[in-house]
Parts: C-alpha cells; sequence; structure tokens
C-alpha cells in the first residue's frame, strides 16, 4: 500500500443542490443571478489555486465536480496543510484526504 495525499478543489455541486428549484415555481430571475456571481467568484479562486499548485510542481487532474491535486513527496495531510499555507492559499477552499492505494505488480 502507497499513501497518496489528496487536495480537493471543488468546483460544482449536484444541480439539485447549486439551484434548489426542482419543483418549484420561480417568481423572479434573482436566484439564477445570484448563483452566477457565486460561480464565477468559485471557479476564479479555483483558477488562483491551480496556477498556485502548478508553479509549485503539483499534479492537478480534472474530475466531475472538483479538481484533484497531488504531489507525490508529500505524506502526510499536515505536510500537505503546512505546504498550502507556504504558498498563500486558503485552506477554506480545499479538503485535504488521505488515500491507501494499493500497488498492483504484472508479474512480468
Amino acid at each position: 500500500m502507497i499513501k497518496i495525499i489528496e487536495v480537493n478543489i471543488p468546483l460544482f455541486n449536484f444541480a439539485s443542490i447549486e439551484l434548489p428549484i426542482a419543483g418549484e415555481e420561480i417568481y423572479d430571475s434573482d436566484i439564477f443571478r445570484y448563483k452566477g456571481i457565486e460561480l464565477l467568484e468559485r471557479l476564479h479562486i479555483a483558477a488562483e489555486i491551480v496556477d498556485i499548485l502548478l508553479q509549485d510542481g503539483w499534479f492537478v487532474i480534472g474530475e466531475i465536480f472538483n479538481l484533484c491535486a497531488y504531489r507525490e513527496d508529500i505524506q502526510s495531510i499536515e505536510e500537505a496543510r503546512s505546504r498550502l499555507k507556504k504558498l498563500g492559499i486558503d485552506l477554506k477552499h480545499l479538503f485535504i484526504t488521505e488515500i491507501d492505494e494499493e500497488i498492483i505488480e504484472d508479474g512480468s
């Protein structure tokens, strides 16, 4: 088993959570304007974080609702937190998790 520390940067959520309008009558369009502003801000923050991480040698991979970033030399959540803070990244925009992955040898 190897340990991988993942830094997840949320981009989107399920549509029903982002805009809880299913089955609801719409009386004005403000909900869409406010959500548009919120998404714009969220994606700009994500872009700034990605720029910093890439410059620091992180790998960043797109997923369905978020981005996943990692560095092979980061071995603990605390080490990731410390490095991200030194880079000036506000941790409130991230989720840091530890994943145990099994190494599969091909037998050749």
